[in-house]
């Protein structure tokens, strides 16, 4: 019924050159949903609009918002080759902007936020859109939140989902490219426009895959695929082309960013591979995600993760159950995942990424004990299949011991060994970890 998913990011649509590109790559006439991100830097763009009225600057907002229509105006008067693909764009792009500046006028609520910060995407489908016309394809525009809905713990009703995309395909069947957005979605107690995060583009993109039961789920970015290291940090890192949902979902989680860390799941429960392609190289093989098995133990790759805290507390009763429940409950009213978790007979260690909730996390931890907390570290994490019985693990236990250690982490994966430094070691340590293993 569709024969594909394709993701494309802000990257891949940040040049006329580029979205005519994506064009060419989308209509190949092979059935499909894709998914598109805002382009690239709109969506900071409206971030900005929102908290710069947040903060009762309105006028600065609406400065942010003549820039916004300047580089859409741009945009427009090169993408299309027919008067009326522009006209039509302009008019659109009017209405939109029109609405923001309406809405900024008021109490800026998080309701309102997330429905200015959601224009990203719904003008870049739209545009998107027009140029498939001008091109005579047969295509459909689908409104995400139509048929993503998640609850107040942002978990996305699957039911409604599979329900609403089969009606969407099978009440139109001379549609060969359904064309949605990435990123936003609906709140299903309020009815609200929301959204699943930065980067939540591929996560769309796997649940609808997952949905259809698609053959393969396609994620374009301007990179590769995944990497065997940070190239923020290292050098000379090369494209890994085969990696299970394990070890990929690893490197998602700890910080490998070319992709959003909840997108592994939904195909892996589906089986269904997921391929990271590069729209500036698109016959470069980029990586396969998939459920093979790996034919031996090895250290795929190596992520990292800034903004790290740590938090010990030691307990004014022994350390049980009833304890560590009262704790888990503390980081879930404050909404912060615990990321890394040690325990003693007499204490408990932890790990987060969120520095701005640590102050209220750690008052609370306060009535059940002595609380130390450690800000600005990081995590590195080596990543593969087996990865304790590499043949490497003394080589890279020798390495880290001569670093600052907080806290190390292996057990609860045996695709993953964590090490968490001071932010500072970050660097050294990737770069010497890297040349051991990779050369």
């Amino acid at each position: 019924m569709i024969d594909l998913v394709q993701k494309f990011g802000g990257t891949s649509l940040g040049t006329v050159d580029r979205i005519r590109e994506v064009c060419s790559l989308v209509t190949d006439g092979k059935r499909k949903f894709v998914v598109l991100s805002a382009f690239s830097g709109r969506t900071s763009d409206l971030f900005r609009i929102a908290t710069e009225v947040q903060k009762g600057r309105s006028s600065e907002g609406m400065s942010y918002t003549s820039k916004l229509r300047a580089h859409y105006l741009q945009t427009i008067d090169h993408l299309y080759e027919e008067a009326s693909s522009r006209s039509k764009a302009k008019e659109f792009l009017d209405g939109i902007l029109t609405s923001i500046e309406q809405k900024t006028k008021r109490s800026l609520t998080p309701a309102i936020e997330k429905h200015i910060v959601a224009q990203g995407e719904i003008l870049s489908t739209h545009l998107f859109g027009l140029l498939l016309r001008e091109r005579k394809e047969k295509y459909l525009t689908v409104y995400a939140p139509d048929f993503l809905e998640i609850d107040e713990h942002n978990r996305p009703n699957e039911t409604h989902l599979q329900k609403a995309l089969l009606k969407v395909v099978t009440e139109n069947p001379d549609v060969l490219y359904f064309i949605t957005q990435g990123f936003i979605c609906l709140r299903s107690d309020t009815r609200e426009i929301d959204n699943l995060e930065r980067g939540g583009s591929d996560y769309t993109a796997s649940l609808i895959g997952a949905a259809l039961e698609v053959p393969k789920i396609e994620i374009w970015t301007d990179i590769d695929g995944l990497h065997n290291g940070d190239p923020r940090y290292i050098t000379k890192t090369k494209a890994i082309d085969q990696i299970s949902f394990e070890e990929a979902s690893e490197l998602a989680y700890f910080g490998a960013k070319v992709l959003h860390p909840k997108s592994v799941l939904p195909a892996q429960q589906k089986n269904i591979p997921i391929l990271l392609k590069n729209t500036l190289s698109p016959k470069d093989l980029g990586t396969e995600i998939s459920g093979k098995i790996p034919p031996k133990n090895s250290a795929k790759g190596i992520a990292t993760k800034e903004g790290i805290s740590m938090v010990k507390v030691l307990p004014k009763t022994p350390l049980d159950g009833a304890l560590l429940k009262s704790i888990f409950e503390i980081f879930e009213n404050y909404k912060t995942p615990i990321e890394l978790i040690t325990t003693s007979e007499n204490s408990v260690s932890m790990s987060v990424d969120r520095e701005e909730e640590m102050a209220s996390i750690r008052k609370a931890l306060n009535t059940l004990g002595k609380v130390s907390v450690e800000n600005g570290l990081c995590v590195v994490s080596l990543v593969g299949n087996k990865i304790i019985h590499t043949g490497q693990v003394n080589k890279i236990f020798e390495i880290i011991s001569k670093y600052p250690i907080r806290m190390l982490s292996y057990g609860s994966s045996e695709n993953n060994i964590s090490i968490i430094v001071p932010k500072d070691h970050q660097k050294p340590l990737l770069k010497t970890l890297h040349s051991m293993l990779y050369g």
